[in-house]
């Protein structure tokens, strides 16, 4: 990991404020205003973290996970078409209803001309999106980002009542993080990243001095009992990505902040967990550098 959004990523805070409250950055500091007035949230959260990451860098690929995609512009978009009133569509809900349109709009605002690809595999999208930003840096095409998003909205709400799931849980957020071969500046090395079934894992297989694990689904538990990151990201498709930041953070945190979470010993490595419907478990491993 080249760089990654720490200090000003869209995620709850890490050490002082124990919430899963979602922190709002001025987003008009890096994203421009006529390009931000267009965006929804989930947008501008995406682009954000992305040109946070990016800087000045050369990036050859541009790689986003979400598992809903912008829905708030998917659900404006099907309101329309479903208001008999309305006589004339919008194209704007639609053309930013789709999965790819936060990795499309980082690629134009930076005017990137280079991979570009978006991974939509419900709670395991980060994962999956980790694992291609992988193979990219060893077939050598230099640095890549690799970033995920999700949002809430009142529908998601309305289905979460429905269903009597805990709506104090749901939330929203995102990450972005710079891969590349070269460790000057690194905050982590990043060993591997793996999806597999949850029937078939065994636990035992996990090798890091720390292990912290989440669900990025209702009624899965965390797997790891030492730190459980879904309390402070909340519940949401993306939350691993915050769990894998969180990581990073843990292994370059001082002594008085890791003695927060009840570690004493400065780690070395670093597992992260993420169970997805006691159905897949995304394993992410880290290193200190």
């Amino acid at each position: 990991i080249g760089r990654n959004v720490i200090d000003n990523a869209i995620v709850p805070s890490l050490i002082n404020k124990h919430t899963n409250e979602v922190g709002m950055p001025v987003f008009k500091e890096v994203i421009p205003s006529k390009a931000s007035r267009r965006m929804s949230l989930i947008i501008k959260m995406g682009v954000y973290t992305a040109l946070k990451c990016i800087g000045d860098e050369t990036v050859n690929g541009i790689i986003h996970g979400t598992g809903l995609g912008c829905i708030a512009d998917t659900e404006k978009f099907l309101s329309q078409i479903a208001d008999e009133d309305k006589s004339i569509l919008s194209p704007t809900p639609f053309i930013q209803s789709t999965h790819n349109t936060i990795a499309g709009q980082i690629a134009l605002l930076k005017q990137i001309q280079a991979y570009n690809m978006t991974h939509v595999q419900g709670g395991v999208s980060f994962e999956c999106a980790l694992m291609d930003g992988i193979a990219l840096v060893t077939e050598n095409k230099g640095k890549v980002m690799v970033g995920c998003t999700d949002e809430s909205t009142d529908f998601l709400f309305q289905l979460i009542n429905e269903f009597k799931l805990p709506q104090a849980d749901f939330s929203f957020g995102g990450s972005s993080f710079l891969l590349g071969s070269d460790s000057q500046g690194a905050k982590a090395e990043l060993l591997n990243c793996d999806v597999v079934d949850y029937e078939t894992w065994n636990p035992e297989s996990i090798n890091a001095d720390v292990v912290i694990s989440g669900s990025s689904y209702f009624n899965s538990k965390a797997i790891s009992s030492q730190i459980d990151y879904s309390k402070f990201s909340g519940i949401h498709l993306s939350n691993s990505g915050y769990g894998m930041q969180m990581a990073v953070e843990l292994l370059n945190a001082s002594t008085e902040e890791l003695a927060e979470f009840g570690i004493h010993k400065a780690p070395k490595s670093i597992a992260v967990v993420n169970n997805y419907k006691n159905e897949k478990v995304g394993i992410v491993n880290l290193k200190a550098i």
